[in-house]
């Protein structure tokens, strides 16, 4: 094996309820049903690597289409974003930074950044003020 590198088993999707990133998914999935103009806003289609309990599990959420989706597994994205379980639920919960977990590398961003900027309107909103 190659010295630094890691490997990470593909979580099978049995366990995807130990991920606490699940709950994120199945909260933006009823908000892009709820808020149709989502999609025309963002425009592109993410996938998220979450690195968890059993390795990695990947989301689609499509902003592309009319209406958007959710689903679980790998799909062809425009933008790729990897990160830890706790890392991904602080950010889209707003008690992380995206900027300073990208700058400590523990977020990874692969393909349009245009759209790794618009990924604050996915997050749920604290309070607005």
């Amino acid at each position: 094996s190659r010295q630094g590198e890691q490997w990470f088993p593909i979580a099978d999707h049995t366990n995807m309820s130990t991920y606490k990133s699940a709950a994120v998914f199945d909260t933006l999935s009823k908000r892009i049903e709820t808020e149709p103009e989502l999609a025309k806003k963002v425009g592109g289609v993410y996938q998220f690597d979450i690195n968890g309990p059993n390795g990695v599990q990947s989301w689609t959420v499509d902003l592309k289409s009319n209406p958007g989706k959710v689903s679980s597994g790998a799909g062809k994205a425009d933008c790729t974003i990897t990160a830890g379980d706790d890392d991904f639920v602080g950010l889209m919960t707003g008690k992380l930074n995206a900027q300073q977990l990208f700058m400590g590398g523990k977020l990874k961003i692969k393909g349009n950044m245009g759209l790794a900027m618009k990924l604050s309107q996915l997050a749920q909103t604290q309070s607005k003020l």
